[in-house]
């Protein structure tokens, strides 16, 4: 079974660990306790204690560890409509709406045979 999660809070006992693969953009928020998160590729090493928050840069292997007891937030990031998309729907929309004023128009005035 699969399941898709945008976000989710996760309990992290003291010297326990979440791996997270290719999350470049996934945002890290420290509830409560203190975590050090690592990601491949970079040389930075980040520590968040509570209320503070972090979003990853790159894909590849992060690790979040727990330096004591800790609440942590997950967060995916939103998909981002492409620009095509954005243009095209409103087209579409219009195209729509006059297709059906047409056939609006069309049958007022009744079907012929």
């Amino acid at each position: 079974m699969k399941i898709d999660l945008t976000q989710a809070n996760i309990r992290l006992e003291r010297q326990r660990e979440l791996s997270l693969a290719d999350a470049a953009g996934v945002e890290i928020t420290c509830f409560s306790g203190a975590i050090w998160l690592t990601t491949e590729g970079d040389s930075r090493d980040i520590v968040l204690t509570a209320g503070d928050f972090h979003a990853i840069r790159r894909n590849g292997i992060t690790l979040v560890n727990a330096l004591e007891s800790s609440l942590v937030h997950v967060r995916m990031p939103r998909a981002q409509r492409s620009a095509w998309k954005r243009w095209l729907e409103p087209a579409w929309r219009w195209l729509a709406s006059a297709a059906e004023a047409r056939a609006r128009a069309v049958l007022s005035r009744g079907l012929n045979y």
